[in-house]
Formats: C-alpha cells, structure tokens, sequence
C-alpha cells in the first residue's frame, strides 16, 4: 500500500515542477515581443540589440568627426585672430 501513495506523491511533485517550469517559461516568452504569428520573437529581440549598438558604434564615430571639426575650427580661427591682431603689427617692426 506505501509504494502506490509513494509513487502518487512522487507524480504531485513532478506536476508542480513542471506547472512552475511551465510557468517560468511563459514569463520568459512575455518579455519579448511578437511576431506576426503571435509568437515570441527572439530573432527579432536578437536582431533589435544589433541594430542598436551598430547605431551607437555611428554615432560614437559621427561625435568624434564633429568634435575633430569644431577643435579644428576653433585652432584655424585663433590663428585668424591672431593674424589680424599680430599681422599689422608685424609689419610695421619688418619695415622698420
């Protein structure tokens, strides 16, 4: 008589874990988004991050050619400045 209650015990607890695998599972599945079957897309998911970080890899390059084109604008116009306020001077000490 123990062995069959022993042995249902035993299915009980399988039940319950496979119910909180299962479980487990569909919380899983809920954090991505669907495709158009419905269905969990992981691919998609997948596909999404790439995407991201290859515009983030762009942008990070796009900021530093910006920033290497104002550095150089900002050099090219003190020495424009400088020209114009040292030129004249310059001259004069030249010329005598």
């Amino acid at each position: 008589m123990r062995q069959p209650q022993r042995c249902a015990d035993d299915f009980h607890g399988l039940h319950l874990r496979v119910a909180s695998i299962e479980r487990d599972i569909e919380q899983f599945k809920a954090a991505f988004p669907k495709n158009e079957l419905g269905n969990a897309d992981f691919d998609g998911h997948r596909g999404y991050h790439a995407r991201k970080i290859a515009e983030g890899q762009a942008m990070g390059e796009y900021k530093q050619e910006v920033a290497k084109k104002i550095v150089l604008g900002a050099i090219g116009l003190v020495f424009t400045v400088l020209g114009f306020i040292a030129g004249p001077a310059l001259l004069r000490w030249i010329g005598g």
